[in-house]
């Protein structure tokens, strides 16, 4: 009788940790699944998805045609960041070559340094965007040089664009326009010292926003 009575205490004891560890298990595996579900990141003036492409075109009049088109070619979070893969970045070279912009919890915008690997302050976040707010980028000084800007592009006309002004020293400056959820409308590449005879621009031409 003893022993019917410890191998029926054993049996549901054993019965007990097996449904506890079950019951942990399952706690476990749901709570891992929230913990890696990344925050929102949202920036209006750069709206990021996959397969979204804009098309820029030299500013008219133009003798010749000149086009740049830049595609979110992969997106991807890393922890609550999230990565995006652009084929091509020619706003600050008019070199067209893969890049990386890391886009941060609060909307800030990074451009990844290949040479450095060092992360550098694109655009600010949207608390940021206000006239004359400066910060760094990279070896450029960047500045907000308005924020009621009116662009008009191939694409159609642009209201309330802002201002990113890009300078280096004295002797090269970008600069950038921005239109709530269409992303960059305009920008140019040019040598302030000695000046571009004549300043090109590039205006948007087609713009394909992923959904």
């Amino acid at each position: 009788m003893y022993v019917k009575y410890v191998i029926v205490s054993f049996y549901i004891l054993i019965t007990a940790a097996f449904l506890s560890f079950g019951c942990n298990s399952t706690t476990y595996k749901k709570e891992n699944i929230i913990d890696t579900l990344p925050e929102p990141v949202f920036n209006p003036y750069f709206p990021a998805d996959e397969g979204s492409k804009w098309e820029y075109i030299n500013e008219a009049p133009r003798e010749e045609t000149e086009l740049f088109k830049v595609e979110i070619t992969n997106l991807k979070y890393d922890g609550n960041e999230q990565v995006i893969e652009l084929n091509s970045f020619p706003f600050f070279s008019r070199n067209e070559e893969k890049s990386t912009l890391r886009i941060k919890p609060n909307g800030e915008i990074y451009f990844v340094n290949k040479q450095s690997l060092k992360e550098e302050l694109f655009i600010p976040d949207t608390s940021n965007l206000k006239n004359q707010f400066q910060w760094q980028f990279g070896q450029w000084s960047g500045l907000i040089g308005g924020t009621k800007e009116t662009i008009k592009t191939e694409n159609g006309t642009f209201t309330d664009c802002i201002f990113l002004n890009f300078s280096i020293s004295f002797t090269f400056s970008a600069e950038v326009w921005v239109a709530k959820d269409k992303g960059i409308v305009k920008w140019g590449y040019n040598r302030t010292n000695p000046p571009t005879f004549k300043p090109q621009y590039y205006v948007l031409n087609k713009l394909s926003l992923a959904k």
